[in-house]
């Protein structure tokens, strides 16, 4: 029975999912996201049954509640690093991991690059990153995030010391 019932979700899920893609209605992503945390939640009880790994797609959806600004962003990113930890710590194929990755650190290295906030980046989210470099040695955008990363803890140090 819940099996079943998961199946159903994920299979409603992936049709919201294209929905928030084609309109980016706000409804659309906060629906989407309900269903995913509660997939997400029933991981440990049911098999991998889906066709679509349900924390990657979730990163995604994330992304597009941060970008609505409809939640709290820095919450939101905070989920999404825990999303993807768990994923970099699966044994999820290389090519499975980079679409969420790429997703969390541009939307991660977007979040602290905007003006001088004296935003300092979390360190779930830069441990995310180093990571990601040792599990993805090759996705450049990882490397380029993190070298940002360490030049505005230097410059905040400096600045606030």
């Amino acid at each position: 029975m819940r099996c079943a019932l998961s199946v159903r979700l994920a299979s409603g899920s992936s049709l919201i999912a294209q929905q928030w893609r084609n309109n980016r209605r706000p409804e659309d992503v906060k629906c989407c996201i309900m269903y995913l945390r509660y997939l997400c939640g029933q991981r440990h009880e049911v098999p991998d049954l889906f066709s679509f790994p349900v924390a990657a797609t979730l990163v995604h959806v994330l992304v597009a509640q941060v970008e609505l600004e409809l939640g709290d962003v820095d919450e939101d990113i905070e989920e999404m690093t825990d999303l993807c930890d768990d994923l970099l710590n699966s044994d999820i194929s290389t090519n499975s991991l980079i679409g969420p990755i790429v997703t969390f650190v541009k939307t991660f290295h977007g979040r602290v690059k905007e003006p001088f906030e004296t935003q300092v980046p979390s360190e779930n989210g830069i441990g995310c990153l180093r990571t990601a470099i040792i599990r993805l040695p090759d996705l450049h955008e990882v490397s380029i995030s993190r070298a940002c990363q360490i030049s505005l803890s230097l410059l905040l140090s400096d600045l606030f010391g």
